[in-house]
């Protein structure tokens, strides 16, 4: 790909973590959708600590600083006040960042819209910058092959339909021989077990009574699994639909979620997890790429750094600096996403069917 040239009329170089970069998607949109023409959409990644220096704050307070003069500082700072202004006018709120985001992965996101789902620019642009730029990290890990991430879907999406939010979907891939120990059943009996204490045995058996008297609540059946499922292929499947067709997130779990607990879906099969999300109405062409390429180094990213960010079990969900394990806690994230109005709620498991 040669950086200056394209068969379209003009390209458009964005970096996710510019503010700039940010309030200019929406006049370039306009001029690409005014003019009938298909602009040639790139990313360009900053390097900032190159030629700005670094910082990372903690609740607005700067806490690490490298390079930056005074004059550095208000320039920077008079940078995110110019945005801020035009932001508005768009509609969008824009705050300062707490750090140098690594944006590259985000970018890339850019490229592969581009070449393989041209049409949804738009909608991917749309659904990267403005929560980016908001700084709700409202991000919920989960995995397919967990009974406690199954029940917690319905009342995320709840909430998030509630609060007219966007949440980021990620997958968190469960080690659980590395602690729970493995077992193989056939027909419901054991054949096979490895590390299982009788201790450890009663715990899962509660936790899947546990989960199926949710289950049966939202009208779901919850059977135990007979293995211990590779569930990766179908975790990067929630990487791909948040990252490139947003839209169908709910559509995409309820596709995978619910046949998998009644053991009819075999999630180690890829053509399988396709045909999930073309029934969630999704193009699955690129998605074989996705899972050996980008897809598969951010869910990798991702199990690498889970414990250096407070991460053990799903669901999970951050907000802001804050980690919460146990859907139980979406009264108290609601609340805090709401403006802490009231008195904070107590641990509660909401039911939603």
């Amino acid at each position: 790909m040669d950086v200056l040239k394209s068969d379209s009329p003009l390209i458009v170089y964005l970096d996710v973590k510019s503010p700039y970069a940010f309030i200019s998607v929406k006049p370039t949109l306009a001029l690409e959708r005014d003019l009938g023409l298909t602009f040639d959409w790139r990313p360009y990644t900053l390097d900032i600590p190159s030629y700005l220096g670094s910082a990372r704050k903690e609740k607005g307070a700067v806490v690490e600083s490298s390079g930056r003069s005074p004059k550095i500082w208000n320039a920077i700072r008079y940078a995110y006040r110019d945005a801020r202004r035009y932001a508005e006018i768009q509609g969008y709120m824009l705050k300062g960042t707490e750090k140098i985001w690594d944006s590259s992965i985000a970018n890339m996101g850019i490229l592969f819209v581009n070449l393989y789902f041209r049409d949804r620019i738009p909608a991917y642009l749309e659904a990267i910058y403005p929560p980016f730029w908001r700084r709700e990290l409202d991000i919920e890990d989960i995995d397919v092959k967990s009974p406690y991430a199954f029940i917690s879907v319905k009342p995320t999406l709840a909430l998030e339909r509630d609060l007219g939010l966007t949440f980021d979907w990620r997958p968190y891939t469960l080690d659980i021989p590395s602690y729970l120990g493995s077992a193989r059943k056939e027909k419901g009996a054991v054949v096979e077990s490895s590390g299982r204490s009788p201790k450890i045995w009663n715990a899962i058996r509660y936790a899947y009574r546990d989960a199926r008297r949710y289950a049966e609540i939202q009208g779901y059946m919850l059977k135990g699994t007979e293995k211990i499922w590779d569930s990766s292929i179908a975790n990067m499947g929630i990487l791909f639909v948040n990252l490139y067709f947003r839209d169908r997130i709910p559509a995409y779990l309820e596709a995978i979620y619910p046949p998998f607990w009644r053991r009819e879906l075999d999630i180690e099969d890829i053509e399988v997890v396709k045909c999930c999300l073309e029934e969630a109405g999704i193009e699955s062409t690129g998605f074989d790429d996705f899972i050996s390429g980008e897809g598969k180094k951010m869910h990798d990213h991702i199990l690498a750094h889970r414990f250096d960010a407070g991460m053990y079990g799903v669901p999970t969900y951050v907000l802001g600096e804050d980690v919460f394990f146990g859907r139980e806690h979406l009264p108290y994230i609601r609340w805090v996403l709401t403006g802490k109005q009231g008195m904070p709620p107590d641990v509660c498991n909401e039911v939603t069917v």
